[in-house]
C-alpha cells in the first residue's frame, strides 16, 4: 500500500444523512420542509420530531470547511452506494413534487447534490471508485442542464443561471479528465454513449469558443468523433464556424429525430446567441432596399414557435418589419446585443411531451 493509498478516507455512513447532523438539525429546527414528513402510516401534524421517523428522508446538506469542524470524518461521509441512492431519491421523490414550486425544489436538490459531490472529492472516489464518480457527475450535469432549460421556459424563476452553468462546466471538465484516464472502461456501448453525450454537451456550451473546441479535438480520441451523436455535434460546430446556418438546421433535425434529449436541452440554452449571429449574417447577405425576407422562413431557421416571434426578435435587434410577415435586413440598422425576452424554441416540443417519469429516466440514463 502506497502513502497515497493510506491517505484515502473511506466513508462508512450508510444513510443519506449522518446521524450526528440529523440530531443537530432536528434539535435546532434546521430540517428542511422536505425532511419533516413522516414515513407512510405515521400520523402527520405532530409538533415533536422523531429521528427514527425522519431519518430516512433527511439528506446531508452542503457545508463549507470551517475552523474546528472535521468534514473528513468517515462517520459523516456516505458510501459510494449511498451517494448514488441519494441522487436517485432526489430525482424520484423531490424533483416533481406537486406541493412545491420548482424554485424551492431546485434549491434543495442543488444543495444536496453539492454535498454529494463534496463527499466524492473528500473520499477521492475519482481514484478508488472512478466509475461511481463518473455516474454521479453525469447525473449532476443532466440535472443542471434540465434546471437551466426550465428557467429558459420561465425566466421569472429565481435561479442563478451563472452559478448553475459554472457547476455544469466544473462537472464536465472533471468528467473529461476521468474519461481520458479510464479510456479502457468505456468500451461497453451504454457507457460509451454516456461519454459521447457529455462531450457533446460540453461542446455545445462552448460552440462559439474556438479555443475550447480545438482543445476538445486534441484531447478526445479520434475514433470517438466518428460516432454519434458526437459526429453530428462536431459538424454543427463547423457549420456555426462557417456561418452555414442552413446546414446547422439540418443537423439539428437529425438530433430531434434521434431523440437526443439532453443534447437538445443544451442546444436550447445557447440558441439565443446563435440566433443573433444568424440575423447579423442575413443583414449583410440581404442588405438591400428591394429585398425582403419571410418571417415564416426565418422562424424555421431560428427554431422559433411562430412568425410573430421572429418579427419581435428582429425588432429587438433594431430591424424594421413593414408588414406582419416581412422583414427588412439592413446592416446599418442591426444592433448586436443579448436578447432579454423569451422567444421560445420549438426544439423542446418533444421534451415538453414527456411525462415526469420519462424525464427522470433521462436524468438517470439519457
Amino acid at each position: 500500500m502506497t502513502a497515497t493509498d493510506q491517505n484515502i478516507i473511506v466513508g462508512i455512513c450508510w444513510t443519506m444523512c449522518p446521524i450526528e447532523e440529523l440530531r443537530f438539525r432536528s434539535k435546532h429546527n434546521l430540517l428542511h420542509s422536505f425532511e419533516k414528513e413522516p414515513k407512510p402510516g405515521v400520523q402527520k401534524g405532530r409538533n415533536k420530531l422523531n429521528l427514527t421517523e425522519h431519518g430516512n428522508i433527511c439528506v446531508k446538506e452542503f457545508r463549507r470547511s470551517a475552523a474546528g469542524e472535521n468534514v473528513s470524518n468517515p462517520k459523516t461521509l456516505r458510501t459510494p452506494e449511498v451517494l448514488l441512492e441519494t441522487i436517485e431519491y432526489l430525482f424520484s421523490n423531490i424533483l416533481f413534487r406537486k406541493d412545491a414550486h420548482f424554485n424551492f425544489t431546485y434549491d434543495f436538490i442543488f444543495d444536496r447534490l453539492r454535498s454529494v459531490r463534496q463527499d466524492t472529492v473528500i473520499q477521492q472516489l475519482h481514484k478508488v471508485r472512478p466509475m461511481v464518480c463518473v455516474a454521479i457527475l453525469e447525473r449532476c450535469v443532466r440535472f443542471y442542464i434540465y434546471a437551466a432549460y426550465r428557467t429558459k421556459l420561465n425566466p421569472e424563476m429565481a435561479i442563478d443561471l451563472h452559478i448553475n452553468t459554472q457547476h455544469t462546466v466544473d462537472c464536465l471538465k472533471t468528467l473529461l479528465l476521468l474519461y481520458n484516464d479510464m479510456e479502457y472502461r468505456f468500451r461497453e456501448q451504454v457507457k460509451l454513449q454516456h461519454r459521447l453525450s457529455m462531450v457533446a454537451v460540453y461542446m455545445l456550451l462552448h460552440i462559439q469558443n474556438h479555443d475550447v473546441l480545438c482543445g476538445l479535438m486534441i484531447n478526445v480520441p479520434n475514433r470517438l468523433w466518428k460516432l454519434e451523436p458526437l459526429k453530428t455535434v462536431l459538424e454543427m460546430a463547423f457549420a456555426v464556424m462557417h456561418k452555414n446556418y442552413v446546414r446547422f438546421i439540418k443537423l439539428t433535425s437529425k438530433l430531434v429525430s434521434e431523440k437526443r434529449y439532453v443534447i437538445l436541452l443544451t442546444l436550447c440554452l445557447c440558441i439565443d446567441r446563435l440566433r443573433v449571429d444568424c440575423i447579423q449574417m442575413l443583414c449583410h447577405s440581404h442588405n438591400s432596399k428591394a429585398c425582403s425576407f419571410s418571417a415564416q422562413d426565418l422562424c424555421s431557421w431560428l427554431f422559433l414557435n411562430n412568425a410573430s416571434s421572429a418579427t419581435h426578435l428582429c425588432n429587438e435587434l433594431g430591424l424594421t418589419c413593414p408588414q406582419p410577415n416581412v422583414i427588412k435586413f439592413f446592416k446599418s440598422d442591426f444592433i448586436h446585443k443579448d436578447t432579454n425576452k423569451v422567444h421560445g424554441c420549438n426544439l423542446i416540443k418533444t421534451v415538453q411531451q414527456l411525462n415526469n417519469d420519462e424525464i427522470i429516466n433521462i436524468l438517470r440514463y439519457p
